[in-house]
């Protein structure tokens, strides 16, 4: 779930909300707001990765009342065997600003929230497991930024 921040009238209220409707702990409540000094207005804010699908369908009912958030449908990489070949396959992380530079797929298919290959075969084989982009619809305000 993303939170646009230039779309949200009092955002100590929403989080306010947020923090009600999903149960986030006042660590992560800490963390939103850091993240959100660090970006600017119009960049979307990751609240909550991985929701379940009641978390998703509690967010939906109260859209209403929660202006600037958007409920986002997300590609991930799912492990059938937990953490048994960690060391082999390696992880997956935000792309730095080198990765996304030294990879022309990493550059071409990069959205927020998207998360890479840094180690071991999520690394090696990044160009065939990063997927394709399908059609990305987004608003922009009267500056044309999103």
């Amino acid at each position: 779930m993303h939170v646009i921040p230039e779309q949200v009238e009092n955002f100590n209220y929403l989080i306010s909300r947020l923090k009600a409707i999903l149960n986030l702990s006042n660590k992560r409540i800490e963390k939103i707001k850091k993240k959100r000094k660090q970006l600017k207005p119009w960049e979307s804010l990751v609240i909550s990765e991985n929701l379940s699908w009641d978390e998703f369908s509690k967010i939906n009912n109260y859209l209403y009342e929660l202006a600037g958030v958007k409920p986002v449908m997300t590609i991930s990489r799912d492990y059938p065997f937990d953490d048994i070949y960690t060391h082999v396959l390696g992880y997956v992380s935000q792309p730095s600003e080198i990765d996304i530079l030294e990879n022309e797929a990493i550059k071409e298919k990069f959205v927020p929230g998207i998360k890479v290959g840094k180690l071991g075969l999520e690394k090696t084989l990044e160009n065939e497991l990063i997927g394709v982009n399908d059609i990305q619809r987004y608003e922009v305000n009267a500056y044309g930024n999103e």
